[in-house]
């Protein structure tokens, strides 16, 4: 039997399918990582989100940690996982006593009353 005692020196990496856009990940020499590939431990990985249209990206996820930035290194056998939403396209406006707010896929118009007593 032979080895150092420190475990495997690399890990799984399941890309999760993904739902209004796609991602493609690389491993620091540039290489497209597939889903289902062994990756050298502690080895950057950078990942590339395409949403597609009218889509956003909203987070990524490593074993349900979201991700900052577009890199991140792998310790352990890994499942990553993109979440697209849809673009917002109304923003906050107010005008002459009118409000239009869209949040959360809905929009929201108030109307102020003219009360005079």
């Amino acid at each position: 039997m032979s080895g150092n005692g420190s475990g495997c020196d690399v890990a799984r990496l399941i890309i999760a399918p993904t739902v209004n856009g796609s991602i493609e990940l690389k491993d620091a020499e540039g290489k497209v990582i597939n889903s289902g590939d062994k990756v050298k431990r502690m080895s950057p990985i950078t990942i590339k989100a395409t949403p597609d249209a009218g889509y956003e990206l909203d987070k990524i996820t490593a074993n349900s940690k979201v991700i900052e930035g577009n890199e991140f290194k792998i310790s352990r056998n890994t499942t990553v996982t993109a979440l697209f939403k849809v673009m917002g396209s109304v923003s906050d406006v107010a005008l002459d006593g009118v409000a239009i707010a869209g949040a959360d896929g809905a929009v929201r118009v108030s109307v102020a009353s003219d009360e005079q007593g």
